[in-house]
């Protein structure tokens, strides 16, 4: 959201109108460090709102440092340990920022080379507060706090050194009455320690304004800090008409299968969990989506430990998120009976863009066979479509990785099963508002090729990514976050390969019996390589939160195949869904509602014919027009002039064939 919008959207909160969006009070970042002063922007307002950073060093192992607004640059606590509150000194962190703040030098925080993931939470209502006090002996004293709503959570940590250490003491509402948690130890609920009084040292639960503390957290000459966490129930108050829900504390208990979902309202972007009961133990299992949440080798780190980043491998995750929640997949969750709490934190945005360089990106480059290279996107990308533009291969067509699946490859000129690529999994989450290639093949940066990279960030009424597994009933609803009805869907069963098994599915708002409920009027294309038909509209029912799947074997949906959909929408000003009629010899003006004309176009025959794919980094101009074909491996043609640049969107020259054609555009 550009600036200008931010501050309205805020002006009016004040008056009961938009609320917050999650970019605005949660960030995950990730980054590496340099070895020298960094300054991390991630568009959070520490300086002037306050709020709390919690950093980890993530391929070694190393404490979690916390530092918050309330208790000051330089002095840090560790949550996997009891100590008191030191000091870093400027070489850490030793500044906060309107969009972020500042590190030194300090090698647990900025050590060359080192990967890290940092979580930065922001005072608001509903959400998140911080507050600090010295004690003082009174018994039942009254801590005030800013949530405004009753907390989910509230952490307790004494800040001093003396003979004895402290624990970091956890109430959640989910606990049992009289029952704390230690955030530094897997112990499960206890009542029975020493340096605590009731339910996380509090002597009554929490109100919407303040917490009860006991003794044994209010010492004489001591200082303490606590910090708060919201639980939105329909109350949250965010998003563009302040009604949104962003953050939950709550409690699940293990069903006995895998694939239990978990309905939090919301798709979450980030979820600690903790077993509370039992004989088992379990850390403070922390996953979010910028490292991997859902895909193959998702990456966990334990609030309660030092330990380096450590994967749930070969498919056997904790959880992956859904529209409107959370899957349980790892058998330790879905154990019978077992009784897990956790917070979780929307996916955002919420609002929807108003400019396209904030969710698209388009990049032509030359291959330099380098491992490791970096293409700064400008936002965290959830699709990269990748194109090698010399070669000629199906096996070198446009190639599909997104955030929301396994490290798979999929490309668009062929009907296999999806492919693992080595180093996709950190395609979109090794470095923040960054593409990562990891190897030097001809798929992605050998020196003997160009290629083609176009990115896209998932943003309401913009663009979407829906995974689901059949599930066999011939006719499935699957939920999307789109927040429109999608205008045009790409599908692909990743699965398996061959004909309808294996196939693409293109559905279009502008072909024949887009969504009649007749389902043999519903016209899609079988494959990006055919021409659209009749009797292959496995999608309909399009709402702004959901669609419907006619599954059966012949459209490539058998019982158990894992799907991917790729949702797309017109956004005023942003992007362009439609269809337009073009005759040879005469230039036809396409209106989007643009300002400065396409960055990229997409466009097909309604019958038959290529997939077009032009940009305006290759050139959309006058004079020849460099475009690739979607559907095939061939090489890139630069000698064709069949599209002219045109502010409100783009024009079809008087050299482009007499059709009719449904294309995408993006500004």
């Amino acid at each position: 959201m550009s600036k200008i919008a931010r501050i309205m959207q805020q002006a009016t909160a004040g008056a009961g109108g938009a609320g917050l969006d999650v970019d605005e009070v949660f960030s995950t970042h990730l980054y590496q460090g340099t070895g020298s002063q960094q300054t991390i922007v991630n568009g959070i307002d520490l300086s002037t709102e306050g709020g709390l950073v919690w950093t980890k060093r993530r391929s070694s192992s190393d404490d979690h440092y916390w530092y918050d607004t309330s208790r000051g640059v330089q002095k840090y606590l560790s949550s996997n340990r009891e100590y008191p509150e030191y000091s870093s000194g400027a070489q850490g962190l030793n500044q906060f920022n309107t969009n972020g703040y500042r590190f030194g030098t300090d090698g647990s925080l900025n050590n060359n080379t080192v990967d890290y993931v940092s979580w930065t939470f922001r005072k608001a209502p509903n959400f998140f507060d911080v507050q600090k006090w010295g004690g003082n002996e009174v018994s039942n004293r009254q801590i005030s706090h800013n949530l405004g709503t009753v907390p989910g959570m509230v952490l307790i940590k004494k800040r001093d050194s003396d003979t004895n250490y402290h624990d970091w003491f956890v109430w959640h509402r989910s606990l049992s009455s009289g029952k704390f948690l230690t955030l530094n130890t897997s112990i499960n609920e206890t009542d029975n320690d020493g340096d605590f009084v009731y339910a996380g040292g509090l002597s009554a639960n929490p109100s919407a304004s303040s917490i009860t503390i006991g003794s044994q957290v209010n010492q004489n000459q001591y200082d303490y800090v606590a910090y708060f966490f919201g639980h939105n129930n329909s109350d949250g108050g965010f998003g563009p008409d302040g009604d949104q829900d962003i953050i939950k504390c709550d409690s699940f208990t293990g069903s006995g299968s895998a694939g239990t979902e978990i309905n939090v309202g919301f798709e979450p972007q980030w979820i600690m969990i903790k077993q509370y009961d039992g004989s088992s133990t379990s850390g403070w299992i922390i996953i979010d989506t910028r490292r991997g949440m859902g895909l193959k080798e998702n990456q966990r780190l334990l609030a309660n430990e030092n330990s380096s980043e450590s994967s749930y491998n070969n498919y056997s995750l904790p959880v992956s998120p859904t529209a409107t929640g959370f899957k349980i997949q790892n058998s330790f969750f879905w154990n019978s009976g077992r009784k897990f709490i956790y917070m979780a934190i929307r996916r955002g945005p919420l609002n929807p863009p108003t400019s396209a360089s904030d969710v698209f990106d388009v990049q032509a480059y030359q291959g330099n066979s380098t491992s490791n290279r970096y293409f700064n996107t400008g936002f965290d990308s959830d699709l990269s479509i990748i194109r090698n533009r010399d070669l000629n291969s199906s096996s070198y067509s446009a190639m599909f990785i997104d955030s929301m699946r396994d490290r798979q490859r999929i490309h668009a000129g062929v009907r296999d099963a999806g492919a693992d690529e080595a180093g996709a999994e950190d395609w979109h989450h090794k470095k923040d508002n960054h593409i990562y290639l990891y190897g030097n093949g001809n798929r992605q940066n050998n020196n003997s090729y160009k290629y083609w990279i176009g990115t896209w960030k998932r943003a309401p009424q913009f663009f979407d990514i829906i995974t689901w597994n059949v599930d066999g009933t011939g006719d499935q609803t699957i939920k999307h976050n789109l927040g429109v009805v999608p205008e045009m869907i790409i599908t692909k069963n990743i699965s398996t390969n061959g004909n309808g098994d294996g196939s693409w599915w293109i559905a279009h708002k502008d072909l024949t019996g887009w969504d009649s409920a007749n389902e043999n009027s519903r016209h899609t294309f079988q494959d990006f390589n055919t021409s659209a038909s009749a009797q292959q509209g496995y999608h309909r029912d399009f709402t702004s939160t959901q669609i419907r799947l006619l599954s059966n074997g012949a459209g490539g949906y058998d019982t158990s195949h894992r799907c991917v959909g790729y949702l797309f929408a017109t956004l005023a000003g942003v992007s362009k869904v439609g269809s337009v009629s073009h005759s040879f010899n005469s230039t036809t003006n396409v209106d989007c509602g643009f300002s400065s004309g396409a960055k990229f176009v997409l466009l097909k025959s309604k019958s038959s014919g290529n997939w077009f794919v032009w940009d305006s980094v290759r050139g959309i101009v006058s004079g020849n027009d460099p475009y690739y074909h979607f559907q095939d491996g061939s090489v890139e043609i630069t000698n064709g002039d069949l599209i002219d640049p045109n502010s409100a969107g783009f024009a079809l020259s008087p050299n482009f064939y007499t059709d009719n054609y449904i294309f995408y555009a993006v500004a």
